[in-house]
C-alpha cells in the first residue's frame, strides 16, 4: 500500500500499452512506436507512458530494453510461462547428465 492507496492492478495507460503489444508483430515495439502511438496520438505524455512502462516491468508483465534512442529501445510483452511435463524434463535432466559425463573425460 503506497500513499494510502491500494493498487488494483494495471491503469488505463498501462492497459493500453499491453493490448498495443498483444497486437503487435512478435509481441513487441520499439519505444518510439508507443511514443507514436501514444504521445503524438494525445492520449498521454512521454513521461507519464515511460511512467506506465516501468510499472508493467516491475509486475513483469513487459521487458523493457533500453537502447541509445527510442528506436532501438525495444518494449516485448512476457507472455506466461507454460509448465514442462515429466517427460521434456526427464529429457532435459539425461541431457544435463549427458554433457556432464562428457566434460569428466
Amino acid at each position: 500500500m503506497q500513499g494510502g492507496r491500494m493498487s488494483r492492478g494495471p491503469g488505463q495507460p498501462q492497459r493500453a500499452v499491453v493490448d498495443e503489444l498483444r497486437s503487435a508483430d512478435g509481441y513487441s515495439l520499439s519505444r518510439r512506436e508507443l511514443e507514436e502511438i501514444f504521445v503524438r496520438g494525445g492520449e498521454h505524455g512521454s513521461s507519464n507512458l515511460l511512467r506506465a512502462l516501468r510499472g508493467l516491468q516491475r509486475v513483469r508483465l513487459v521487458r523493457l530494453r533500453e537502447g541509445p534512442d527510442l528506436d532501438r529501445s525495444r518494449v516485448s510483452l512476457l507472455l506466461p510461462a507454460e509448465p514442462l511435463d515429466e517427460d521434456a524434463i526427464f529429457r532435459v535432466l539425461a541431457e544435463i547428465g549427458n554433457v556432464n559425463a562428457g566434460a569428466k573425460r
